[in-house]
């Protein structure tokens, strides 16, 4: 049986690591459960910004990491407006119309990762929906895919019966630091 790496440190520390912050103060974040299968909290979208950007990161908790599970996909939609959420006529999202995506190989062993997104330079205001989607797969000691499960950043459902997607509510904070490129 194939040892798996350890799981990366929380995204909070590497969001830490990898900033360089230019006041000396760590920056305010937010986190939204990831729930897969709808209420198995799997582990944490956590969300910061600075001044230009608004930093969204996945992470699967250490010990769902050690059952054998990964992130295969990550679907992201952060709108001003709940109109813009990509959606079909009976209010579902369309995450594959979600304007950021990855798509990881499976047995990557990818537990964590992140995107940056530009804040457009006027802004109407402060506050942002996100609907935060993964995929998240488990594989067996001989490293086939055996199950596979959608995870979402806990919230407001988008719609009441049915589909039990979700998307949570974001004010951004006054702070700055810029993101050290290494």
């Amino acid at each position: 049986m194939r040892k798996r790496k350890s799981v990366l440190l929380l995204f909070v520390v590497l969001v830490i690591l990898s900033l360089f912050l230019v006041s000396c103060e760590l920056p305010e974040l937010d986190t939204a459960v990831l729930n897969a299968g709808q209420d198995i909290d799997v582990g944490d979208v956590i969300v910061t910004n600075n001044a230009s950007h608004i930093y969204v990161g996945y992470q699967l908790d250490a010990d769902i990491a050690e059952e054998g599970w990964e992130i295969i996909e990550m679907h992201l939609a952060v709108v001003q407006t709940l109109e813009e959420l990509p959606v079909n006529k009976a209010g579902n999202p369309l995450v594959g119309q979600f304007e950021f995506s990855r798509i990881y190989s499976f047995g990557d062993g990818i537990y964590e990762d992140y995107f940056e997104v530009m804040l457009p330079e006027e802004p109407d205001d402060d506050h942002y929906f996100i609907a935060a989607h993964a995929l998240i797969a488990r594989y067996n000691e001989d490293l086939q895919m055996v199950e596979t499960e959608s995870a979402w950043g806990n919230g407001t459902r988008f719609v009441t019966k049915g589909n039990w997607a979700t998307y949570f509510e974001y004010d951004l904070y006054d702070q700055d630091f810029e993101v050290n490129p290494e």
